[in-house]
């Protein structure tokens, strides 16, 4: 998680958006606070309990490189907005 925000913070891929979201620094900096603080009160290990490289998602968009959600199974978020 806080590599995606440290990644989307220095702009990384902003060019394919389209658009420059004005306040996204902002949000990103109060969301990587959440997660730097973030205590789970019990679960499973979250050093174990997340897939590894091998174990990536089976459902991704290939042209834009973003992975699938279970409700958007049928295709890419960005081209059937």
């Amino acid at each position: 998680m806080l590599r995606a925000t440290t990644l989307a913070l220095s702009r990384h891929r902003w060019n394919e958006l389209g658009f420059t979201p004005s306040s996204a620094h902002g949000h990103l900096r109060q969301f990587e606070a959440k997660v730097e603080s973030f205590a789970p009160a019990h679960g499973p290990d979250l050093a174990t309990g997340f897939p590894g490289p091998d174990e990536r998602a089976i459902v991704s968009c290939s042209r834009h490189r973003i992975l699938s959600v279970l409700p958007l199974w049928d295709g890419c978020f960005l081209r059937h907005r």
